[in-house]
């Protein structure tokens, strides 16, 4: 089942800067299937039994964060934002526009998205300012951090073709309270490829959900870095152009 939201639809400034337009009107690859990355978010769907297909909007407020995380958060926004003006901002991932959706819905939810994401920074061979994620969301009662680590572990080892991953822990304390990711030598460097984690009692809580009754988590991947192991791709930046079967 897939839930579509009108993100075209969204209330923007006309005049936005010309580095927002010129990012927001990057292809989006999940939408096309004979590349990688489209290619690799369809094999992707298809291990996701049971999940709520959902699209968010692109564009983050940051009254809505707020509300969701607290001004004391607010304050470690990372640096790297591309900024529409003070109130809005590009997603730099996936994770909290999905916060911000499951806020609206009640009872159990296996939700899942991609979509686009945007970071301020140099281009290179492991890095992009414009690129694909995945996000998959679990969140009710029962529902364990190892259900979790399970689920992201499947996906890696038949999205990765038995490439080998390691996987370590880090700390997000905004969302989580515990956290791993998983990384992968390839092309002469380290690339992250997955990061997941348990929310905390506090994001539970403005998720309107009681963290002595309920409990939920989140994974994020990116999708680039995947296609790229599947499909043999040394340079990130060569990636929208290419092409294979379907």
């Amino acid at each position: 089942m897939i839930e579509r939201r009108n993100t075209a639809g969204e209330s923007l400034p006309e005049d936005l800067p010309q580095k927002i337009v010129e990012l927001l009107a990057h292809p989006m690859l999940t939408d096309v299937p004979e590349n990688p990355v489209g290619q690799t978010w369809q094999a992707m769907r298809g291990l996701l039994a049971g999940f709520t297909e959902v699209e968010l909007s692109e564009v983050v407020c940051r009254k809505d964060v707020l509300e969701l995380v607290g001004q004391e958060h607010m304050r470690d926004q990372p640096g790297y934002i591309h900024r529409i003006n003070d109130e809005q901002y590009l997603r730099h991932d996936l994770t909290l526009p999905l916060l911000l959706s499951a806020r609206r819905r009640s009872g159990p939810q296996r939700l899942t998205t991609c979509g686009k994401t945007y970071r301020n920074g140099k281009q290179d061979r492991m890095h992009l300012e414009a690129f694909h994620q995945a996000e998959v969301f679990m969140l009710g009662p029962g529902v364990e951090v190892a259900h979790l680590t399970g689920l992201v572990m499947h996906l890696l080892d038949e999205l990765l073709g038995g490439h080998p991953y390691r996987v370590e822990r880090m700390e997000s304390p905004m969302i989580w309270d515990q956290g791993w990711c998983a990384s992968v030598n390839y092309a002469d460097g380290e690339w992250d490829m997955a990061a997941w984690g348990r929310f905390t009692p506090a994001i539970l809580r403005s998720l309107g959900r009681d963290p002595n009754v309920e409990q939920g988590g989140s994974a994020g991947f990116g999708l680039e870095r995947l296609a790229s192991i599947r499909y043999g791709i040394m340079d990130l930046r060569a990636i929208e152009a290419a092409r294979v079967a379907p």
